[in-house]
């Protein structure tokens, strides 16, 4: 489905490099260094993994109308802590639902976030307007939301499937065995005290415990340890009549301690004149592989799996945040081309091109220090960004470079010979910016590929 709503979550995020905006489109963003993260940040003040942004999905009355919140949480979904916090608003949180306007800092003042509501069509912001007009945001349609996966949400899901679940029979039973077949796992609780009165038996088995007695005896947050104030604010939420069902992505914790992705819906039951609050689970599991393996390829090279040119973009756009107006922070980068890769795609076939690029970029991993990366830019190009700027280290780093040239590889018996030219350029001296550095560096590349293309001529 296409997405034409007009209105547009947005994370904005404004560093002493520059400012970048970020659509908050996704179930789950997760913020930190780690290339994993689907916001990366990679400042020294940050941890791997910073923060979680989770969007929550309300069911009004009208079933084809939907409101959408935005929730953040203080580290991984798993329970670990940033290293320096998350505040919002100045204040230091756990988690917080997240209002037009907010100011986030991820754990210093040199990476401040805003959130906020952008709408495309009148080009206002709702950090700009009234409360009034924040408070009273136009809801969506389904088509507008675009958050449910048809092909991991089943037909089960829909209201017409929980019927059943109303009628309690003389065991004081929330569901049958064909219901309980039917779906994923489902959980009730009492909604003043989120005690758990009842489970089936799919959730049993998803939690990992023996039986259903296992599963009554635990507090809710054993099961739910990350976004229980969620949970208080939907079904309060619920309770005010002002929603038919919530939709989001959260973690269930097993009994093993393990951590299994899941989308939950939560939705009010009657028992007789009695609200219970019903939590269906269905898990995502797969689905969140697909997610990492798409955002695998989109950031390495899968012929040398070395991280590619767009993430060498969002680590550099960071480093540069971080040591700007810094004296301590030096940096250096070296771009390196194969001077005889054209005539590599000319003379050998695909798989021996594959395997110069995994020889050489294997030979490159060895040369550096833990501190520093290297990137795969383009088909023959290579880039080594060097966690200090001396003259020595830089020099060295090229000597190391040419030296591996001086020895053919040997491929299937065959000896290619294979040359470098080698461009750079260190911050502060050479820039303060990305462009500038990335410039420099390709400008000293080309005049010495140029100084090679004449000697073979």
């Amino acid at each position: 489905m296409v997405n034409n709503n007009p209105l547009k979550h947005i994370l904005s995020l404004e560093l002493n490099t520059g400012k970048k905006v970020f659509l908050l489109e996704k179930n789950i963003h997760s913020v930190g260094r780690s290339s994993s993260n689907s916001i990366i940040i990679n400042h020294r003040v940050t941890s791997r993994h910073h923060g979680s942004i989770i969007k929550v999905i309300y069911q009004k009355k009208d079933r084809d109308k939907f409101d959408i919140a935005f929730w953040i949480v203080d580290g991984d979904f798993k329970g670990n802590k940033s290293r320096n916090g998350l505040f919002v608003n100045t204040q230091k949180i756990n988690i917080h639902k997240l209002s037009p306007g907010d100011i986030i800092i991820f754990g210093g003042v040199e990476i401040r976030g805003k959130y906020d509501i952008f709408n495309s069509e009148s080009q206002v912001f709702f950090s700009n307007s009234s409360q009034d007009n924040i408070e009273n945001l136009p809801s969506l349609t389904e088509t507008e939301t675009n958050i449910f996966n048809e092909d991991i949400i089943p037909e089960n899901f829909n209201q017409s499937d929980y019927q059943e679940l109303k009628h309690i029979d003389t065991e004081n039973k929330y569901f049958t065995d064909t219901i309980a077949e039917l779906i994923e796992g489902i959980i009730f609780i009492e909604p003043e005290n989120t005690k758990i009165i009842d489970c089936n038996q799919s959730l049993v088995e998803i939690v990992g415990y023996a039986n259903k007695e296992d599963i009554l005896a635990l507090n809710i947050k054993n099961i739910f340890p990350i976004d229980i104030e969620i949970l208080k604010n939907d079904i309060s939420l619920l309770l005010d009549n002002q929603y038919q069902s919530i939709f989001r992505e959260s973690i269930l914790k097993q009994k093993d301690n393990k951590f299994l992705p899941i989308q939950i819906k939560t939705r009010i039951i009657q028992h007789g004149e009695k609200n219970i609050i019903c939590l269906s689970i269905l898990k995502i599991e797969e689905q969140k592989k697909l997610e990492e393996l798409l955002r695998y390829r989109t950031y390495h090279n899968l012929i040398t799996n070395l991280p590619n040119y767009k993430l060498f973009r969002e680590h550099l756009f960071s480093v540069l945040a971080s040591y700007s107006n810094h004296e301590e922070g030096y940096i250096s980068l070296i771009l390196v081309r194969i001077n005889e890769w054209k005539e590599i795609g000319y003379n050998y076939n695909y798989e021996v091109a594959e395997f110069v690029l995994k020889k050489i970029a294997k030979k490159f991993k060895q040369l550096i220090s833990a501190q520093d990366i290297l990137y795969h830019w383009r088909d023959d190009e290579f880039v080594f960004l060097l966690a200090q700027n001396s003259t020595q280290y830089v020099d060295k780093i090229k000597y190391d470079i040419l030296q591996i040239a001086q020895q053919p590889l040997l491929i299937t018996e065959e000896e290619i010979q294979v040359s470098f030219s080698i461009g750079s350029a260190s911050y502060p001296e050479d820039g303060d910016y990305e462009e500038i550095l990335l410039q420099k560096a390709d400008r000293t590349l080309t005049e010495n590929y140029y100084e090679y293309v004449k000697e073979r001529c």
